[in-house]
């Protein structure tokens, strides 16, 4: 539809007007059977999920500083939701990119930064904010990467994608699937000779 068309078009632009590489990408998931075993719903993970990442996103502030961000909210095939985000942070996106060497047994690896804060500092905070212990993290690598996720985000805004249980329909009425920070977004291209809509 329009409206969904519209939206990647405000996404592409606000990711052309900054550095490619101060982006870093985020997947967020539920702990299913332990909200499920304390009695929680697919439902109450719908209700929950802008609070977790509310909390998750006041925890990213304190640590690298200020952020913005556009997230899409997916549907698993097991009807719980997980959140797509998409953040600008120069320093997250930094750290994200730095190596380090670690010896196991005598054994020296290189670890990336991404891979060293996923397993340890997003894991545990994603926990502590009320998300589940399995996360991704990575930074965005370059343009072309980019426009690689749009392309998936264009497919599920306008509902042509084909891994279509991803699409959350059990969510509550009126849920807003596309979110992001105030600003973060162009506002909605304005055709003024349009007065309504049949």
């Amino acid at each position: 539809n329009q409206r969904a068309t519209d939206d990647v078009a405000r996404i592409s632009g606000a990711i052309e007007r900054d550095n490619p590489r101060d982006f870093v990408y985020m997947v967020l998931t539920f702990d299913q059977r332990r909200r499920a075993a304390a009695g929680g719903t697919v439902f109450d993970a719908y209700k929950s999920l802008l609070g977790c990442w509310a909390l998750l996103r006041k925890r990213i502030v304190r640590t690298w500083g200020k952020m913005s961000y556009v997230a899409v909210v997916e549907q698993h095939r097991s009807g719980w939701p997980h959140l797509n985000v998409l953040i600008r942070s120069p320093r997250l996106a930094e750290e994200c990119r730095t190596e380090t060497r670690v010896t196991r047994k005598g054994n020296v690896y290189t670890v990336t930064g991404w891979q060293r804060l996923r397993s340890r500092w997003l894991r545990a905070h994603a926990v502590a904010s009320g998300f589940g212990p399995i996360t991704y993290m990575e930074p965005m690598k370059d343009p072309a990467a980019m426009a690689g996720y749009l392309v998936k985000l264009a497919g599920q805004l306008s509902g042509e994608a084909a891994k279509i249980s991803q699409v959350p329909v059990r969510a509550p009425r009126h849920f807003r699937r596309l979110r992001s920070s105030r600003g973060f977004l162009p506002p909605l291209p304005k055709d003024d000779t349009i007065t309504g809509r049949l």
